[in-house]
């Protein structure tokens, strides 16, 4: 910048270098990791430069809330289920001369509906068993009745159970449908994909019918069949099922098995329930 005075009639100019600020950053990535987590990346012209993360509610103004931020990444805790955030980020050079602000990355931490059914009717005496639910990928060539509901994607899932007041699952697992990609032998229906993933353990309906799992990171992809599997207790009693009447999932029992072990189901003493879907009475996404 040019500067410049008068002293006794004579004008005097200097040039002073102004330090210039540093490139605007690019969010790549901001997604939910819980019902009140959010984890930011972004993209940055020069790595040794540090960062200002900014958040505001819907309706609210932008407040710094990391400052000098070493990293091009940011995991937000605290939140509030339900609410939506909007995020800026802004980078800072050497003289914490700041950037203009990234473009705005909205995160809302609602739950999606990603499938919903109503499994009132019973199935007793069931303990000992292993039962792999399998849910039907989406079909638009399909009527969107309850067994196609799976609409929506996400990266959490949370999983709500409907059962009779005298069950109790040993464990709880969620997977997609094995492919047979190189798979010798090939998968059987009822086999896990290797995204396998444990959502409860010793979930018991005795003191009520509903029970909502707690969530977990899951990259849930309703074009692909879903699987619900379960270890139900082979304690006295406690083996009833409840199940709703569906066309399209099918469920897979076999007694004194595991639930849901990848590649490791592969046996004929599976034997299928059509058209029965168990337990699952809501997916939830975020």
């Amino acid at each position: 910048m040019l500067r410049c005075g008068w002293w006794r009639e004579n004008l005097f100019c200097t040039l002073e270098e102004i330090d210039a600020p540093p490139l605007t950053p690019e969010i790549l990535s901001a997604q939910p990791k819980s019902e009140t987590s959010v984890a930011l990346e972004w993209r940055a012209a020069d790595a040794s430069i540090r960062f200002q993360v900014h958040r505001s509610l819907a309706n609210g103004s932008f407040e710094i809330i990391a400052d000098n931020v070493a990293k091009a990444s940011y995991r937000d805790e605290g939140l509030v289920e339900g609410e939506t955030y909007l995020y800026t980020v802004k980078a800072l050079n050497a003289d914490r001369l700041p950037s203009p602000p990234s473009k705005v990355a909205t995160v809302s931490l609602a739950y999606r509906t990603a499938f919903v059914a109503a499994p009132t009717q019973q199935d007793p005496g069931n303990g000992g068993a292993c039962v792999v639910q399998i849910i039907k990928a989406y079909d638009a060539t399909q009527p969107h009745d309850q067994n196609n509901l799976m609409l929506v994607s996400g990266n959490v899932l949370r999983l709500t159970l409907r059962g009779p007041a005298s069950l109790e699952l040993d464990q709880i697992y969620i997977s997609q449908v094995a492919m047979p990609t190189g798979l010798n032998p090939a998968p059987a229906p009822w086999d896990s994909a290797p995204d396998l993933t444990p959502v409860g353990r010793k979930v018991n309906f005795t003191n009520g019918a509903v029970q909502t799992l707690p969530s977990v990171a899951y990259r849930f992809d309703p074009t692909r069949d879903f699987i619900v599997s379960f270890d139900i207790s082979n304690a006295p009693g406690l083996g009833d099922l409840s199940y709703a009447l569906e066309a399209g999932p099918t469920a897979y029992f076999r007694p004194g098995a595991e639930a849901g072990i990848p590649g490791g189901n592969r046996s004929a003493d599976f034997q299928p329930r059509m058209d029965r879907l168990y337990l699952v009475e809501r997916i939830e996404v975020l």
